[in-house]
């Protein structure tokens, strides 16, 4: 009989120690799964934002302004004027943002829109900033949290944001969050066109518009700076107040003077600009510039990012990680009024450059894809020949033809799918009407994707009518009444 009881004292023992294990177990895989959810939320919203609920009053330059925030460029002095009713442009913005209103501020490259909205944010007290990154996505719903009403984000340069699918969902889940939105947009055909899906209306309840200043107000402007110590040149006055303050002339005749090797890196820049290679405006691939200039027969033997901290030096450039550069974009563009800072030795069309590219980054999928997309704006946008035109429209067409057909299938959400291979079977057989109806929609639907939804731009990549497009889409039941209405 004791004995008896002894095993059973035994197994109690052993039961209490193992159900002591398996609390214990659980207890730190809860833990752990809590720690690790909470880091993952602040390492997405690390991935998601430049800044994040940062205080305004705690702001600097470099947080808002970037690249624009060297000493060389950014000047302790801000030049405000009239807009409407006797309120300046800062006394419009400061009100906007006060009263709750999400506000979408346009102008000209260089008319001052970040400034403005830099200026603004240092006028607000117990305000908070973020800023998203380019590349945001949905996932980081979850985390986000606005501090009452005094969370502000701001969309820079809100065109380099349309290539993101999640955009419109992010804005409105933003202001359903209780932020509120401020966002900037260049005026211009290319920018336009990015934004044409972008319903502006149903996000934004503030438009300013920032306008050209005038002969006397840039001489007000000159006359004040001078006052504060700040040495105004005007040699390179286009309308804008960025092209009295930005360097142009002085970066001009630094790149006249640089060797070979730096003026190679910034005309490949140049070139994947001019060519739409790039995910965010400005930024670039290390890889990409390099292998631009081993193409033209450049060899850097391993001194190549020896030369991209020289240009970083020289505030041409910043190097924002071990695989991507940014530069200024006023310094690849041919501003209307503005020097040409990055020139090419020789006559260069548009044409030569897409080109250049095509064969010397063949293997690179992505950015054939980025110069397809591309094509589609310079064969609209440009006066070309009728061959250059076609040169350019069967550079979207080819990457279209590249999607095809397993990667179609891919880019957009189907019903139902059809996949050719060896082993078909002969119920997979359908009739060829069917098929044809089937790829012909897809064809649609892909076209749609490449134009960012510019029907009159599918229409042309399709080499059909717009009006054949449309019947094509209520054919096919693609988009909406609504959408077909619009025209968009």
């Amino acid at each position: 009989m004791g004995k008896s009881i002894n095993e059973f004292e035994l197994l109690t023992e052993i039961i209490k120690y193992v159900i002591g294990i398996i609390i214990g177990v659980l207890v730190t895989f809860i833990s752990q799964k809590l720690q690790t959810r909470f880091l993952t939320g602040n390492e997405k919203i690390k991935i998601s934002f430049k800044i994040y609920n940062k205080k305004t009053e705690k702001l600097n330059p470099k947080d808002v302004l970037f690249i624009r925030s060297h000493e060389d460029i950014f000047k302790d002095f801000y030049y405000d004027r009239i807009y409407i009713n006797n309120r300046t442009y800062k006394e419009e913005l400061l009100n906007a943002l006060i009263s709750g209103k999400h506000v979408l501020i346009t102008g000209s490259p260089l008319a001052g829109k970040t400034r403005l909205a830099y200026e603004v944010f240092k006028k607000l007290k117990g305000y908070y900033l973020s800023i998203p990154d380019e590349h945001i996505k949905s996932d980081v719903y979850p985390y986000l949290k606005a501090k009452g009403k005094k969370s502000i984000v701001l969309f820079d340069d809100l065109d380099n944001y349309a290539g993101n699918v999640d955009l419109q969902s992010i804005l409105g889940k933003m202001i359903l969050e209780g932020f509120t939105i401020i966002a900037t947009c260049s005026k211009g055909v290319e920018e336009e066109e990015k934004m044409d899906n972008l319903r502006k209306e149903k996000y934004f309840s503030k438009f300013i518009d920032i306008e050209s200043i005038t002969e006397s107000e840039k001489e007000d402007l000159i006359q004040k700076a001078n006052k504060s110590g700040v040495h105004i040149d005007d040699s390179n006055f286009n309308g804008t107040t960025g092209s009295l303050f930005l360097p142009c002339r002085r970066m001009k005749d630094r790149f006249d003077k640089y060797d070979k090797a730096k003026k190679d890196i910034l005309r490949a820049m140049k070139k994947l600009h001019i060519a739409g290679v790039y995910s965010v405006r400005g930024e670039f691939l290390k890889e990409r510039i390099k292998k631009v200039c081993e193409y033209e027969g450049l060899k850097f033997n391993g001194n190549f990012d020896l030369e991209l901290k020289y240009l970083e030096k020289d505030c041409f450039i910043k190097i924002k990680n071990l695989y991507t550069v940014i530069i200024d974009e006023t310094y690849l563009q041919n501003l209307k009024g503005v020097d040409e800072i990055i020139y090419f030795d020789s006559a260069l069309s548009i044409r030569n450059i897409f080109e250049e590219l095509l064969e010397c980054l063949e293997e690179d999928r992505e950015a054939k894809s980025f110069m397809a997309k591309r094509a589609i704006i310079v064969s609209s946008d440009y006066n070309l020949s009728s061959d250059d035109i076609e040169f350019f429209n069967k550079i979207a067409r080819d990457y279209l033809e590249e999607l095809q057909p397993r990667e179609i299938l891919k880019e957009v959400n189907l019903e139902e799918a059809i996949i050719i291979n060896e082993n078909i079977s002969n119920d997979q057989i359908i009739p060829l009407a069917k098929a044809q109806s089937f790829l012909e929609k897809n064809m649609v639907i892909v076209a749609l994707k490449v134009t960012k939804g510019n029907k009159t731009r599918a229409a042309k990549l399709l080499g059909i009518s717009r009006k054949s497009l449309f019947n094509k889409l209520r054919l096919h039941n693609i988009g909406s009444e609504k959408d077909e209405e619009q025209g968009t």
